[in-house]
């Protein structure tokens, strides 16, 4: 069992912190957290980080080869997933590549995939029980009402969506759906 990174995984890892570093140094990451907070106008970091991101082809890493990605494993995942994390880097970088990306595959959604891996689309991945949430007395004040999109994906605007995807999940789940 091999335990150490390649030399191709550590040049991945150096690039990516390089990159980082220049496109959202920590005190501009810092900056957007306290402009957060108190409600500010938020600063500009240094370039939109999604579209620099798929410029390198970093959404596209472990997407198949004939779905326009990279085709690379789960390690080289790791090594830009701890970069980004290391970065505190903002915005739908991280999430797509950890969770988003994850669920298309599962799901069987090429078509999507395909968008992800040209840097057309990210997302993230949001779970709700039926009857739970973050509803009221939930402490967060939020109400998942889930409606499914032209994709088939799970989003949310009218309360009765959340009975029509209990209803449907065997539908959005299946990739011949």
């Amino acid at each position: 069992m091999e335990l150490d990174f390649t030399p191709e995984q550590d040049e991945l890892r150096a690039t990516v912190r390089a990159v980082l570093q220049r496109a959202c140094p920590i005190g501009a990451v810092r900056a957007l957290v306290e402009a957060r907070i108190l409600g500010d106008e938020e600063p500009a970091l240094a370039g939109d980080l999604w579209s620099i991101a798929a410029g390198l082809d970093w959404p596209a890493l472990n997407v198949a080869l004939d779905l326009g990605g990279v085709g690379l494993e789960f390690v080289e995942l790791a090594v830009v997933a701890e970069e980004l994390g290391r970065a505190l880097a903002p915005g739908p970088v991280g999430v797509t590549l950890t969770q988003f990306i994850p669920a298309l595959q599962a799901g069987g959604w090429d078509d999507a995939l395909r968008r992800v891996a040209a840097g057309q689309l990210s997302g993230s991945l949001a779970t709700a029980e039926v009857g739970g949430g973050f509803g009221e007395g939930r402490g967060m004040g939020i109400e998942p009402r889930p409606e499914f999109g032209p994709e088939g994906f799970v989003g949310g605007r009218e309360p009765q969506a959340h009975e029509r995807a209990r209803d449907r999940a065997r539908d959005v789940t299946s990739p011949s759906a």
